[in-house]
């Protein structure tokens, strides 16, 4: 475990003899959080009562030579997964649900992402193995990135503030021209009501298809 940055923590996983594989740059990890101090047994259920929590992590980094999974924590004030990271220890256990794949992204002409900080662990890996995609990269809230995502010449990265309205989000991105063909991929992810505000904007202003549109509410407000 190491600190990344004063809002994520990295973790690598060994997850020994298991059958693991991520193909795309937001595959979802669940990991089960224990409700109480952790022995490191299974998750159980009883009556619909759990004793764990889950919560959805994007892929870092799958390294199958050594049957290691990296993943990034964003480390909040309070919750059951920052308490977890923040105090997990070497050889610690922890449960898991195998990733699933992103949709739609290999067949796309162009990839159009837009997030938060949240996100950015799936942003960080996109631009680590697809940063020569034709599209562009919008994020709010992240200037603290800016050292460590690159653009390219066929690839855009622009940072803006969350309280940005959507219309303009858009614009920065090159979205919306007659230009773009039919087969671009957009991904949106976040905090979940702007995440929602913006893919309306897209289909209801943009006459974008909202087939080709993948959107995850990482969190909420509130």
């Amino acid at each position: 475990m190491r600190r990344i940055h004063d809002q994520f923590v990295r973790i690598e996983f060994d997850y020994g003899s298991e059958e693991i594989e991520s193909h795309g740059f937001d595959d979802v990890l669940v990991l089960c959080f224990p409700l109480v101090l952790s022995t490191g047994a299974k998750p159980t259920e009883s009556d619909g009562v759990h004793d764990y929590a889950t919560r959805e992590y994007s892929v870092q980094c799958l390294d199958t030579k050594n049957h290691l999974v990296t993943v990034d924590f964003l480390v909040h004030q309070h919750g059951v997964a920052t308490r977890w990271a923040q105090n997990a220890r070497p050889n610690q256990r922890l449960w898991c649900i195998p990733p699933r794949m992103c949709k739609g992204f290999a067949e796309a002409s162009a990839t159009y992402l837009f997030a938060d900080p949240s996100a950015l662990p799936a942003v960080s890996r996109f631009h680590s193995e697809a940063r020569e995609t034709p599209g562009h990269t919008v994020l709010v809230d992240a200037q603290f990135a800016k050292g460590t995502l690159k653009s390219s010449p066929r690839r855009g990265l622009t940072f803006l503030d969350i309280q940005t309205p959507a219309d303009r989000l858009i614009e920065a991105s090159g979205l919306g021209g007659s230009s773009e063909p039919e087969s671009s991929f957009i991904w949106i992810a976040g905090e979940a009501h702007w995440v929602s505000g913006l893919r309306r904007a897209l289909v209801q202003d943009y006459a974008v298809n909202k087939e080709n549109i993948q959107f995850t509410g990482y969190w909420k407000f509130g």
